[in-house]
This record gives C-alpha cells, sequence and structure tokens, in this order.
C-alpha cells in the first residue's frame, strides 16, 4: 500500500472510537509503574546512556513494520456501534542493539495522522467481532474524532513516541519498559517482546493490552456513556529494522 493510501478518508463512529492510537507501540495495561512527566530533554537517560559506538544500530523499516490498534465498543448500547482496527506503517525510529555493557535502547515514533481506520484487509485479519466493512461515513467519524482535541489532538501533538528506558529477560523473550509520550504526557508502560537479531535485521513483535487511562486518554462516548469506546485497547505490533553499517 502507498503512504498517499494509507490515511485517505477515514473517522469514528461514536462506538468505535480508538482514544489510544499509540502507542504506543507497545505496553500493558499491567504495568505497576506510576506515570511520569514529560522527558523536558526529549530523551530518557537510559537512551542516552548506551555507548552507540559498541552497539549494532538499526534503523526502522516502515515498509516492512505495522502496529495495529484494536478498540471494542462498550455500554448499554454496544450494539449500534463497531470494534475498530486503527494502524500505522509509518513506524520511525532507530535501534541501538547490546553495547558493551550488554544495554540496548530504542526511539520510535509516528505521526498521529497516519494512523488509518478499518483497512477491510486488517478487519479480516482481527477475526471474531471485526466481519463486515465499515461504511465510509463511519470511518470518517471515527478518524475525526481520534484526531480531535478530545483525544490526540493531533494538531497540537502531531507525533506519538515510545524510548526504551530498561529491558528484562534474555534474547528472544524480553520484558520492556519503554516511556510512551502521548499529547505530551509520558507513562512508563511494561510490555513483552520477541526479538530476533540477524545479521542485517532486527525484528520485534508481539500484542498485549493497554488502557486508555494508563495513557492519560479518556476512552470516547455519547449519549452519556451508553455508547463509548471500552477502556482496554489490543495492540499487536510487528517491527523490523535494517542494520546500519558505519
Amino acid at each position: 500500500m502507498r503512504k498517499s493510501d494509507r490515511t485517505a478518508g477515514h473517522k469514528a463512529t461514536p462506538g468505535g472510537f480508538p482514544a489510544v492510537a499509540v502507542l504506543a507501540l507497545l505496553a500493558t495495561a499491567c504495568a505497576t509503574r506510576p506515570p511520569v512527566e514529560p522527558e523536558s530533554a526529549g530523551r530518557p537517560a537510559a537512551a542516552a546512556s548506551v555507548d552507540r559506538e559498541s552497539a549494532t544500530t538499526y534503523r526502522v523499516d516502515a515498509d516492512a513494520s505495522l502496529l495495529t490498534l484494536r478498540t471494542y465498543r462498550a455500554g448499554p448500547l454496544a450494539r449500534l456501534g463497531h470494534n475498530h482496527v486503527l494502524a500505522t506503517r509509518d513506524l520511525e525510529g532507530m535501534i541501538w542493539y547490546r553495547d558493551r555493557a550488554g544495554r540496548s535502547a530504542f526511539r520510535i515514533g509516528f505521526a498521529a495522522e497516519s494512523l488509518s481506520v478499518d483497512e477491510p484487509a486488517l478487519r479480516r485479519e482481527a477475526g471474531p467481532g471485526f466481519e463486515g466493512e465499515i461504511p465510509a461515513e463511519d470511518i470518517e467519524g471515527t478518524r475525526r474524532n481520534m484526531l480531535g482535541s478530545g483525544v490526540l489532538d493531533a494538531a497540537n501533538h502531531p507525533r506519538i513516541t515510545a524510548e526504551l528506558v530498561e529491558s528484562a529477560g534474555r534474547p528472544p523473550s524480553l520484558t520492556l519498559t519503554v516511556a510512551v509520550t502521548v499529547r505530551d504526557r509520558t507513562s512508563l508502560i511494561e510490555f513483552p517482546a520477541t526479538v530476533e537479531a540477524r545479521a542485517e535485521r532486527l525484528i520485534a513483535r508481539g500484542s498485549t493490552r493497554v488502557s486508555h487511562a494508563r495513557l492519560g486518554l479518556e476512552p470516547f462516548s455519547v449519549m452519556g456513556g451508553a455508547l463509548s469506546v471500552a477502556d482496554e485497547i489490543e495492540v499487536v505490533y510487528h517491527i523490523e529494522a535494517e542494520r546500519l553499517r558505519p
């Protein structure tokens, strides 16, 4: 799919708006750490402390990467709404993998405007609960609500970022603590990852759930909550990065 096709004509219906396109990237609602204030320097200390000269450096390959966010309808009138699939293929960033001290770092982000809504192929892949195509006017409404001032406020906060703070475990199975920034609010979130480091590529994949509340967002709702978006979002990601040569 061409970039021009990824964001064309999408919006939101009351029952299916995604209040979290994010980030993402990568998080779990079971995280136990409290939210932290935004990083004034724009880069958590853990990333800056990695010896990048001795780490293997990779650049995210947007053409081979995909982040999807599945949101679910809720409330007494949930039957009137839709479950939705949000997605971006415009992930950008760098990964520094294992320096002399065995540390890694990454900084990955995407433009909120790059999020698509309810691509037919992604709905089919999502399975039960996502049957059928959504009318174009509903897609436009969902995307408008998602990017509007009540949720992502993309006009004033155009980018969503995720930066590694620390990791636990041994490859390929890791638990990552990540600083996720949405609307200038940064929260520390833990999420699982399966990582495969090859000679020329690094691949990270996984799925988890994250709550709107954890990201400082409020689920979209209408009619006093009779029709709303469920608090939890299902995150599915596949990130590939190309090794950079000195």
